[in-house]
């Protein structure tokens, strides 16, 4: 399986390759140049849903996020930024989530807005702790603290987030969204 994480990093490495070279970095060549390296690694990951998932994702937020985040232009920044690159993403995955998995979880957006600002606190962390790495006894050290503090804290967010979202009662959506897949299953594509 393929997490974000990887695809992010790929992306990452391609574009600051980029610009080392002087070279314009392009979201979208840096997107299809890391499918293409993590296909030709592993072909059968175009069928893996985590592969697509996370290339949907990717390419909505690194290529609609600011857009939609330009729209929020009443909200804070930090804020505007956040749900322009969550509603970008939730979008581009409503058509996966719905095919395969036959629910869409509309709150997700709201969940993942709650867990933005301590996710920028623990990538913030972590490039400092990047940064001392090198030094003996202190990065090995505060590694071990990060991770122990961070694991608590992410999982601990990220449960309440998820405990907002399963309370909230959905089952109309649900049942509606179910129908029309039921009924579109049935159409033929002409």
């Amino acid at each position: 399986q393929w997490p974000a994480a990887i695809v992010v990093s790929a992306l990452f490495a391609l574009v600051v390759g980029a610009e080392a070279l002087g070279r314009p970095a392009s979201p979208l060549n840096a997107i299809g140049a890391a499918a293409l390296l993590i296909l030709a690694w592993d072909p059968g990951s175009l069928h893996d849903r985590s592969f697509q998932l996370s290339f949907a994702a990717t390419a909505a937020v690194m290529t609609l996020g600011g857009w939609f985040a330009r729209r929020l232009d009443r909200l804070p920044r930090w804020l505007a930024e956040a749900a322009g690159c969550t509603v970008a993403a939730q979008l581009a995955l409503l058509p996966l989530l719905a095919g395969a998995f036959g629910a869409v979880p509309f709150l997700g957006a709201a969940a993942n807005l709650a867990v933005a600002p301590a996710m920028a606190v623990f990538l913030a962390a972590g490039f400092l702790l990047l940064a001392a790495g090198g030094i003996p006894l202190l990065g090995p050290a505060l590694g071990k603290l990060a991770a122990a503090v961070g694991d608590r804290y992410t999982i601990e967010w990220r449960q309440r987030a998820t405990d907002v979202v399963h309370a909230a009662d959905l089952s109309a959506v649900r049942r509606h969204l179910e129908r029309g897949l039921a009924q579109a299953r049935g159409c033929r594509i002409m």
